[in-house]
Order: C-alpha cells, then structure tokens, then sequence
C-alpha cells in the first residue's frame, strides 16, 4: 500500500500496516500503524504536545513571535493605569484640615472609583483582543489593532462575569482552607482566559475538564510566569526609585517614574498573555484534537 492513495492518520485500525520494507517518499512518514503525512506529525506553531520544554518552547516563540502587536495593546492602557496612580496619591497626599480633607473624601473616592473602573474595563478588553492578536500571528493572517479591540470588547462581558466567579471561588476556597483557593487559583489562573476566548458555555465544567490529571502540570507553568513576572516587577521598581533619585519630588516627576515602570513591565504582561494562550492549547490537544486553524477557527474568523 503506497501513501498517496489511500492514507491515514494513526489510531484508524482498518487499515492494515504494509509487509516487509517500506518505501518512503520524500514528505511521507510510516508509524506503528501506518502512513502519515510529515505535515500531520510537525509540531504545530503554537500548541505544545511534549511537555514543558515544549510548552517554554512555544511560549517564547509565540513572544517573539507578537510582542509586535500586542504592544500597542499595552499601550492603550498605559494612560488609565497613569490615571489610576494618580489619583490614588491625589487621595492619599490631600491637604487641609481633617475636616476639609473629611468632606472631600466621597469626590476622591468618586475619582479615583471611576479611573480605576476604567483601567479595569480596559483590561479585560485587552484580555480577549490579545488571545486574538496571538492565534492570529500563529497562523501567519493579517492582524490590526481594531479588529482585535472588536473582538475583545465582544468578550468583555464574559470576562467579567467569570472572572468575579472565579475571584469569589479562589478568596472562598483561601478562606475555608488555603489548599483550594490555591487550586481553584491555578486551575482558574491558567485556564479561564483561554475557555472564555475560544469555546462557548460550560465555562466552569470546561476549566475542570481541562485540568483533570494535570493540576501539577498547570502549577508549574503558573509558577514560572509568576517568577518572570515578579521578577521583572522589581526591576520596574529598583528603575522606577532610580528614576526618582536622579529627578525632583514633584507630580511630574513621580508620573514619569510610575510611566517608566509600567513600561519595563509591559513585557511580562506580554508574556503572561502568550502563556494563557500556550497553556490553554496544550491542555486542549492532550484531550482532544487542537491546533492552530482549530483555534482561528473557533474565534469566528
């Protein structure tokens, strides 16, 4: 039986395995089983299906891969998390007596609610648009700022609505016993922003599903972001403090050393975002078939 013909992928028992030596073309491989395309059994571009070292593998590839277009991502929120600092220490330095500071307090707190909102609507936009931007670079199609914006705002509310069922779940779980807040914080952690972006319904079934048999597995790949990120959020500081050693005490030049620190961790973000993705597809193809046109697809593009 030659390939080409009449071929498979492996796991079809019907087909019968060819005796004696076999003839391999140039683009064909033979398994246990049978023939296979070489194209069948390369490793998809952003799903890993050996492990960890497949999986850091993956991640930093898919980083290098689209720092390009979910910067401007980042960027979009860098003036509310500006404005979110800011007006915590308008709160926080307000001068006057204790009353005149009393009586300004619910505008303050007005203020500083309102930013904060906004930072976080834009957040969890920023969420969906980055899963989007990243599947998108994975399978080589064009991308653009709007469309992704479109698709993150057309996940918003979903984001929302679990990721307050997941907050009270873990702070619940943490209260009751340590041991399943740091559960449902992995569980949940690595998987929900994948689930909400590419499948529909069963949001909280589908994140166990996923998980059965692999908490360890998910623990480390969230352990290893986490100390990336950590990481990267002292860098930020020891700059943001030697930024303000070397400038005036004033506003401006606290704004500016706030800016300066939020930018050396905007790649840490990136990475945290390309991790969701990563680990999500790897949970996906070890429970069932998962590659990168299966997760274009399921954007709706």
């Amino acid at each position: 039986m030659v390939p080409g013909d009449d071929w498979q992928l492996p796991g079809d028992k019907w087909m019968p395995t060819p005796p004696g030596p076999r003839a391999v073309r140039p683009g064909w491989e033979t398994d246990p089983v049978g023939w296979q395309h070489v194209g069948d059994s390369i490793a998809d571009l952003l799903v890993p299906t050996r492990g960890f070292g497949d999986w850091w593998s993956k991640l930093l590839t898919a980083w290098r891969r689209s720092w390009r277009s979910l910067l401007p991502l980042q960027l979009v929120t860098l003036p509310l998390w500006l404005g979110t600092a800011a007006a915590a220490r308008w709160l926080s330095d307000r001068g006057g007596s204790l009353a005149d500071r009393r009586q300004r307090i619910p505008e303050a707190l007005l203020a500083v609610l309102g930013v904060v909102a906004a930072w976080v609507m834009a957040a969890f936009v920023v969420r969906g648009a980055g899963s989007w931007l990243i599947v998108h670079d994975a399978a080589g199609r064009p991308t653009s700022l709007g469309a992704a914006l479109r698709f993150g705002v057309h996940r918003f509310w979903s984001y929302v609505g679990w990721s307050l069922v997941a907050g009270v779940a873990v702070g619940v779980g943490s209260l009751l016993c340590l041991v399943p807040g740091i559960y449902l914080g992995v569980v949940f952690g690595s998987l929900l922003t994948g689930v909400v972006a590419f499948e529909r319904g069963r949001t909280w079934r589908r994140c166990f599903e996923l998980a059965r048999g692999s908490w360890w597995s998910l623990a480390s790949r969230v352990l290893v972001v986490g100390l990336v990120s950590g990481l990267v959020g002292v860098i930020a500081r020891v700059v943001s403090d030697r930024v303000l050693a070397t400038t005036t005490t004033s506003d401006l030049a606290w704004l500016a050393a706030v800016a300066v620190s939020r930018l050396v961790q905007i790649p840490a973000e990136m990475l945290g975002a390309v991790g969701a993705v990563v680990t999500y597809a790897e949970r996906r193809a070890a429970t069932g078939r998962c590659g990168t046109a299966d997760l274009l697809e399921e954007l709706g593009c």
